[in-house]
């Protein structure tokens, strides 16, 4: 089995976000690079909101064909997306160029046990995010190339305030929505930008619990003490800082996955409902890239506290148990993420919990457009 290293896999996820400029520059990059960066978000997100006026002027004029309303809102809810993201990735770019900072410095440290922790987490998922890259990607090229197999012009039923029926804007249109429909893939693609995030927390708690366990000596115990607090604000800060972005992918995907359906059973041509296939399987996975490494998150983050417990602490004193009294209550509050007003953490129990209300919703909406 080929294993991947973290640089390569860091580079993996660079080039997959590039139509985003949702990955910050280092800290230490050029004047020039940062103004190169600066200037190429700009580009892009003006690129994406001159389609996104479009599709919505195209949902409100044809309101009364549900099945042309119902491709728009599709549509409009992946470039919506992107736009969100990359206000919100923005918004936390500080936060986030010291979050990734921190991991890709780690991975650079050969003898890093994060870092072998870290591959560990790489290989395990490896397979799964080549996967939903590929068919991010594939999915966009599908939708741009729905003009030779259905009688639109365009990839999207955008309507403009102009006319697109002569050369060159026809082809400046045709380009323009190729170019935010890659966006879009790229947009979908942050999502394994964050759960690298989350599975490097999970490392430092993993890397932690291990050292927890072995530790022979006072000191290296205080050491471990310290080293969790410092783990619980990078985790604090993680969840903090990714938490919108999630909230964003559940409420986008969730109407994606309703309307696409609804044109999978609509009376629509074979080539056009295999292309609302590949958005629904898109759609669907994609909240399970950022679900999974949380769930681990949880694990790994309750664990300390049967670690300290396991561990040699008998032979401490007093003022050092009572510290580890203290690191154990704290460990059984457990690090998760809360989307917006649910109980439920995000885990995979919550996906799965995601994937039976977007078909519930799904099943109900076609009930009430079938009656009409």
């Amino acid at each position: 089995m080929i294993k991947i290293s973290a640089e390569r896999a860091i580079l993996f996820l660079k080039a997959s976000v590039i139509l985003t400029a949702c990955w910050p520059p280092s800290p230490k990059a050029t004047r020039s690079h940062i103004i190169l960066f600066e200037l190429s978000w700009y580009v892009l997100f003006a690129n994406a909101l001159f389609l996104l006026f479009p599709l919505i002027n195209a949902i409100y004029e044809n309101r009364t064909d549900s099945i042309v309303m119902t491709k728009s809102i599709c549509l409009f809810c992946a470039v919506a997306q992107i736009t969100f993201k990359m206000i919100l990735c923005r918004l936390e770019r500080s936060r986030f160029q010291s979050l990734l900072f921190d991991l890709e410095k780690s991975c650079k440290i050969e003898t890093s046990q994060e870092k072998i922790v870290f591959e560990r987490y790489i290989n395990k998922c490896k397979y799964i995010h080549l996967l939903y890259t590929s068919l991010c990607y594939l999915t966009a090229i599908i939708v741009i190339c729905s003009p030779l197999y259905t009688y639109q012009r365009f990839p999207t039923n955008a309507k403009y305030p102009f006319s697109v029926d002569h050369s060159p804007i026809r082809e400046i249109i045709f380009l323009h929505q190729t170019l935010v429909g890659l966006q879009v893939s790229a947009g979908m693609c942050i999502d394994c930008q964050l759960a690298a995030l989350l599975w490097y927390v999970g490392a430092k708690f993993e890397v932690l619990s291990k050292n927890i366990r072995g530790f022979k000596k006072v000191k290296e115990l205080n050491a471990c003490l310290k080293k969790h607090q410092e783990i619980l604000r990078y985790a604090a800060e993680t969840k903090d800082v990714i938490l919108h972005l999630i909230l964003t992918t559940t409420l986008t995907t969730t109407m994606g996955i309703i309307f696409a359906g609804l044109n999978i059973v609509d009376q629509q041509s074979t080539a056009v409902k295999i292309q609302y296939v590949f958005i629904v399987c898109v759609a669907s996975t994609e909240l399970l890239i950022s679900a999974w490494p949380a769930d681990n998150l949880i694990n790994t983050s309750s664990n300390i506290s049967w670690d300290v417990y396991n561990s040699n602490w008998l032979k401490t004193n007093p003022c050092v148990r009572r510290n580890l009294v203290q690191c154990i209550m704290r460990s059984q509050k457990f690090e998760t993420i809360h989307v917006g007003k649910l109980k439920m953490p995000f885990c995979l129990q919550y996906y799965a919990s995601f994937l039976t209300s977007s078909f519930s919703y799904f099943t109900t909406l076609r009930a009430v457009l079938g009656k009409e």
